[in-house]
């Protein structure tokens, strides 16, 4: 390859060739003049060479002041200026520069460019590069969390259980960092036995029922729950949910169902049948006082597989153990009566009044967490609607609190 350098000897001086021995033999002019030669051959090793990069070097001094003396390739294919080994000509298209005088430091206009950008794991790196005279420097970009890099990975944070969904998490595989997570779905069917406990909102110092039903019921004749929960709760009444669950059952602390008690951290409730109860729905309701010194906040019902010497699996009259799942529930205490916005201590028609003077901003008080009786976070028509209508009966005798657990 052979290239001509052009530049205006009046202004400049080309001083020295630095060949970065990239293309092979050098036969340079030895000629420090306008127009100077560059030039390569190859044909020793016979390979073609197909490397990119900096070829060579022109050192020049500069003799007078200059905006911009241009330094102009060329090359001549007339001439066979470049070729491969197998004589084809090739072609190549050349951007040429220029040599200016340095401006004062104070004449500089840097402009700056990402070279590298940052990541969460390494520095980036940022050039800083003068638009008047070319001149430019790099400083380095701290770390940015936010960019992650080298793709993800997923790890379980809580794994679903029959019932209850578990949660995903997706990690930065460079920097570990969760970056998002998604439901693991519960890995029970509708199809499978369940025992679940219902929950239930209550104020302190009032009672709130739950109930234990069984659904896809496979049948059971033998079977023990242990009932446990809070010191903040006190049992005080329970009821089976069918007179046939009367056969074969023994209750809490020799307690007859529908009888008033005092039952404080656990109890049992034991089965031992001559026949399988196939039903589905509610085997017991369990009525619990809620102690005046509650604070709001979920206080769990947890039943499980227990007698008083350790678990114990259901069975059927057959004596065959059977798989049923447990979902448990909750008192829920809470500080307010959903609905008496006006903290009265009862809902009625003074509530409905009160709510609709508030939305229409006549500065009137309310208990804006009772006001939101359909838990949309929010309070207007809808929670009107929803007051008015309960207030009318239209829903079954459901408290508004039920509604809103369900």
């Amino acid at each position: 390859m052979r290239l001509g350098v052009a530049f205006d000897d009046s202004i400049l001086r080309l001083n020295s060739v630095i060949d970065r021995e990239l293309l092979g033999t050098t036969f340079h002019s030895d000629k420090f003049e306008s127009p100077y030669t560059l030039f390569w051959d190859n044909g020793a090793s016979r390979t073609n060479y197909t490397s990119n990069g900096e070829i060579v070097v022109l050192q020049f001094e500069i003799l007078s002041e200059t905006n911009g003396s241009p330094i102009n390739l060329s090359y001549n294919n007339d001439w066979w200026d470049i070729f491969d080994l197998d004589y084809n000509l090739i072609e190549f298209t050349i951007n040429n520069g220029s040599i200016s005088n340095p401006p004062e430091d104070n004449n500089h206009n840097y402009v700056s460019d990402v070279a590298i950008p940052a990541t969460c794991v390494d520095e980036g790196l940022m050039t800083y590069t003068c638009a008047v005279c070319g001149d430019s420097y790099t400083e380095p970009i701290e770390k940015d969390p936010a960019n992650h890099t080298g793709g993800t990975y997923e790890n379980v944070i809580t794994p679903a259980t029959l019932t209850t969904d578990g949660l995903m998490g997706i990690y930065c595989a460079g920097c570990g960092e969760l970056i998002e997570t998604y439901p693991i779905p519960a890995t029970i069917s509708d199809t499978d036995p369940l025992l679940s406990v219902s929950s239930s909102l209550a104020l302190h110092g009032t009672a709130a029922s739950v109930d234990i039903s069984i659904a896809n019921n496979p049948g059971f004749a033998g079977m023990v729950l242990k009932v446990s929960y809070p010191e903040e709760l006190e049992l005080v009444q329970y009821a089976l949910g069918d007179v046939d669950l009367l056969s074969g059952f023994t209750g809490p602390d020799g307690v007859p169902p529908g009888e008033a008690c005092s039952i404080s951290d656990s109890f049992y409730l034991v089965w031992g049948r001559t026949s399988d109860y196939t039903q589905d729905g509610a085997i017991a309701t369990l009525t619990f006082a809620v102690d005046p010194d509650t604070k709001p906040g979920e206080y769990p019902i947890i039943v499980t597989f227990e007698q008083h010497n350790g678990p114990r699996i259901p069975v059927d009259y057959q004596e065959q153990p059977l798989d049923i799942s447990i979902k448990n529930g909750a008192i829920i205490v809470i500080s307010y009566i959903l609905g008496n916005v006006t903290d009265s201590g009862e809902v009625g028609l003074a509530d409905l009044v009160r709510l609709a003077r508030w939305i229409a901003g006549h500065g009137v008080f309310i208990n804006e967490l009772a006001a939101d009786v359909n838990g949309d976070d929010e309070i207007g028509p809808a929670d009107l609607v929803r007051l008015s209508r309960w207030i009318a009966g239209h829903f079954g005798g459901l408290t508004l609190e039920e509604l809103l657990i369900k």
